[in-house]
């Protein structure tokens, strides 16, 4: 019988242990949790992240990629563009219509292959993703198969943190102008109803960030500034 990967993810604790879902489907997650019905996410792609080691009560026997597989979908690690690199993406053989990414902080500004030993695993570093998953919550995420806990950053650091990705992408595409609508749909519903949350977010954000959220507020200026005046306010510092 299969499941969804995420309920497997779950049922190995990796959750509890601190493991977040990040990208689209934490989008979804968060957008039910503030009660807001907005545009489809079109994406099957699974992105989970380890901000730091994971806490697990009894140490798994089985690898990342063995708790993907118990979800009853024949997952195999994926090539990477560097054959000198593990893989860190995880997907059905063929022309799969999904596959799942494991995301770690990075030190620094430079992304590179960083190894998870919990989870006898390698993940793609992320430089601010450490901010982006400072604070987090367990949240249930329903399927037609049935409910499960995931754990999700808070809707004002995923936002931020959004926005910042968005000037990361080394092609600024399709991906940066998704990850500023997502980004400015948290933070209209944030300014309106979680007054002092975008500020609180802001307050911690690295120094060294300021400049890549500068880039992208110009870009979500014209999505912020007229339709919620209270989100742009927030998060530009002021009128």
């Amino acid at each position: 019988m299969r499941r969804p990967p995420l309920a497997s993810l779950h049922n190995h604790g990796v959750f509890r242990a601190g493991g977040v879902l990040i990208g689209s489907h934490a989008f979804g997650v968060l957008l039910n949790q503030l009660g807001v019905r907005a545009a489809a996410y079109a994406t099957e792609d699974i992105d989970i992240a380890c901000r730091e080691r994971l806490a697990f009560d009894t140490f798994p026997d089985a690898s990342f990629l063995e708790m993907l597989c118990q979800s009853g979908i024949a997952f195999m690690a994926l090539p990477t563009m560097d054959p000198r690199q593990p893989a860190t993406g995880f997907g059905p053989p063929g022309r799969a219509r999904f596959h799942v990414d494991l995301w770690v902080p990075s030190p620094n500004a430079t992304i590179t292959t960083v190894e998870v030993p919990e989870l006898k695993a390698y993940a793609t570093s992320l430089p601010y993703l450490r901010y982006g998953l400072g604070e987090s919550s367990l949240t249930p995420v329903h399927a037609r198969e049935g409910c499960c806990m995931v754990r999700v950053p808070t809707p004002e650091r995923f936002a931020v943190h959004k926005l910042i990705a968005s000037q990361l992408r080394v092609h600024r595409d399709a991906k940066s102008e998704k990850d500023i609508h997502q980004a400015c749909t948290l933070l209209a519903v944030l300014g309106e109803h979680h007054p002092g949350a975008i500020e609180a977010a802001l307050e911690r954000l690295p120094v060294s960030a300021g400049r890549h959220l500068r880039a992208a507020l110009a870009l979500a200026r014209p999505l912020l500034e007229s339709a919620h005046p209270r989100a742009w306010e927030a998060v530009s510092g002021g009128p």
